[in-house]
């Protein structure tokens, strides 16, 4: 995808980019602003300075799209795409009658910085992540599905096409959720 810039509703610019090996820095600079409400919302692996670091270094042998929202030199969004299906989230739709396949199906993890949250970026990079992939995907899963009382996530996911799946107990209730194309 190219690089394009977003406006927020309150004229902030940012750019859509892919993530690059250089920004190990900006993206633990990132994971560590989350606030314990954003983080306990978003865990699709270890949002720590260590593991910002592993990842970048590592980019160009993942086969994983992830990509940032930056302002300037600091990232206020992070997209992860990922194609490889977890076996829990496979089995988790396959009760549902849904067999989801490795490449056809994309686990989706967004996250927005705490302050830059209700400005309207989420939803224009979800319109051109939808537009992009939707030719080349078969669905997007919400990669753990969304906490059963997150309910403005879940109205985010559902203005945008997504449904729900039924769901399952952590420690709290998760619905699972899943968008398809065509």
């Amino acid at each position: 995808m190219e690089i394009t810039t977003i406006i927020a509703k309150d004229g902030t610019k940012s750019k859509f980019r892919q993530l690059a090996q250089d920004d190990g820095l900006a993206l633990s600079e990132f994971f560590n602003k989350l606030s314990r409400q954003t983080l306990s919302l978003f865990a699709p692996h270890p949002l720590t300075s260590e593991f910002a670091t592993e990842l970048c270094a590592n980019l160009l042998i993942q086969n994983t799209p992830r990509f940032v929202l930056a302002c300037g030199e600091n990232i206020i969004g992070y997209f992860i795409l990922q194609a490889q299906m977890s076996a829990h989230e496979a089995l988790r739709y396959e009760q549902h009658g849904i067999v989801l396949k490795a490449g056809e199906d994309l686990l989706f993890a967004p996250c927005i910085a705490d302050l830059f949250q209700n400005k309207g970026f989420a939803s224009q990079v979800m319109v051109m992540l939808i537009n992009h992939y939707q030719s080349r995907v078969r669905s997007f899963v919400l990669m753990g599905g969304t906490q059963e009382t997150n309910l403005l996530g879940r109205h985010f996911y559902q203005k945008h096409g997504f449904k729900e799946y039924g769901g399952y107990q952590t420690d709290i209730y998760n619905i699972d959720m899943r968008l398809c194309f065509g």
